[in-house]
């Protein structure tokens, strides 16, 4: 089995990003303006998302949305706060892998 061929690939294998900057297996930099999937505006490995996001992880990672998540409650909140937009509503989701079967 491999991946399933979505975009054609580059000829590049990032292996580690700090900052703004992503570097390659021959320890080369790259500004990163890649504005796609999973993007973390504040920057690759950000001491503060990495904490929270560890503190966060020896806590639970993840649970369904049908429970009471004071976490949401918070990040809509601060949404709304920072857009001037308080009383629209978000939905919260994870964008996960499905099995895909190939002929």
């Amino acid at each position: 089995m491999k991946p399933f061929p979505v975009f054609e690939k580059l000829d590049i294998q990032i292996e580690r990003a700090a900052g703004c900057f992503v570097y390659d297996h021959q320890h080369e930099a790259y500004l990163d303006m890649y504005g796609g999937h999973a993007v973390v505006a504040v920057g690759h490995t950000h001491p503060h998302v990495v904490d929270s996001t560890l503190q966060q992880l020896g806590k639970i990672g993840f649970y369904s949305n049908t429970i009471y998540n004071d976490l949401q409650h918070q990040l809509a909140h601060q949404l709304g706060l920072m857009s001037g937009y308080t009383d629209y509503a978000v939905f919260f989701r994870i964008q996960v892998l499905k099995q895909m079967k190939m002929p």
